[in-house]
């Protein structure tokens, strides 16, 4: 096989294998599954394929105080222009079949590519109206993984101001950093501020300026609009910009296997509360809270 084919068969095994990774590892993150892992697709006698599909993966959320035990299916969509997958009558039914066996719900996580968001939706959704995609109605991330939105105030700014010193060649010269700090959209300086703000200020797609009087040389990257993000897409960022965990693609699997991630959820929620940045937070739930939520279990799943 040459170099090549040999590079392109491995991005589709990455491809192929990421996505129930980075779910992992995204739900592990988010500190309200307990529990987590890979069911093996392997099953036997061999017919029952026609009545069975076994979903990717089992995992366990706590919510509202109770610990609910799920079946999740991973899908992955790499087209924009079709983002939401189709699961065909036999494959939903033969994924029903296995989950009504167990007594669980079914559930269906799709990561829509190249963005990075994730949908979770109840199996039984899929297929309202006669329809065989995912409709993001539904979406149950925000509960189960307890998934939100930050938007950028427009206007917002990162100023670095350094005073040139010596200029060695073209395009690299010495100096001294004079001032560093963030500009509120409404121009109040702010120097001091949670940790994580760097990392989502960079996930708000700011545009860089540059101004050169000769003697100071600034620097500033402004958020142009509103840009929203969710929080466990500052997750995937801050894996680029650690050194470590950079010398891999996507090291969803060193990081589940270590328990380390390189930023925690508590610092994002710190930094939501900035009402100086952000212009919003949103919370989403689905349209209609699927029974499975709904019902009040008298005997808890230990």
């Amino acid at each position: 096989m040459n170099p090549d084919a040999l590079s392109k068969e491995a991005e589709r095994i990455l491809g192929a294998t990421a996505p129930e990774d980075e779910f992992m590892a995204i739900a592990t993150w988010s500190g309200r599954c307990s529990l987590i892992h890979k069911l093996p697709p392997d099953k036997y006698p061999p017919m029952t394929d026609k009545t069975y599909k076994i979903p990717d993966l089992f995992a366990v959320f706590e919510y509202e105080g109770r610990s609910v035990p799920t079946l999740i299916e991973i899908k992955s969509t790499y087209i924009p222009k079709r983002p939401f997958a189709k699961l065909s009558l036999s494959y939903r039914q033969r994924l029903r079949n296995y989950g009504k066996l167990l007594g669980l719900p079914v559930l269906v996580a799709q990561q829509i590519r190249p963005v990075g968001i994730w949908l979770m939706v109840d199996l039984e959704t899929i297929g309202i109206n006669g329809r065989s995609t995912i409709n993001p109605r539904h979406d149950l991330s925000g509960l189960l993984l307890g998934t939100f939105h930050l938007a950028f105030r427009a206007g917002t700014k990162f100023i670095f101001r350094i005073e040139k010193q010596h200029t060695i060649s073209e395009k690299e010269l010495s100096g001294i950093v004079r001032e560093a700090y963030f500009e509120t959209a409404d121009g109040k300086q702010i120097t001091h501020m949670h940790s994580p703000m760097m990392l989502l200020f960079g996930l708000g797609d700011p545009i860089e300026k540059q101004e050169d009087d000769g003697k100071t040389l600034t620097l500033v990257w402004e958020i142009p609009s509103g840009m929203a993000f969710a929080n466990y897409q500052a997750l995937r960022a801050a894996i680029f910009l650690d050194k470590q965990l950079g010398k891999e693609p996507f090291p969803w699997a060193t990081m589940l296997k270590s328990g380390k991630f390189p930023i925690s959820y508590s610092s994002i929620e710190a930094a939501r509360d900035d009402t100086d940045f952000f212009s919003y937070e949103i919370s989403t739930r689905p349209e209609q809270v699927p029974s499975f939520l709904m019902l009040k279990q008298d005997k808890q799943f230990k």
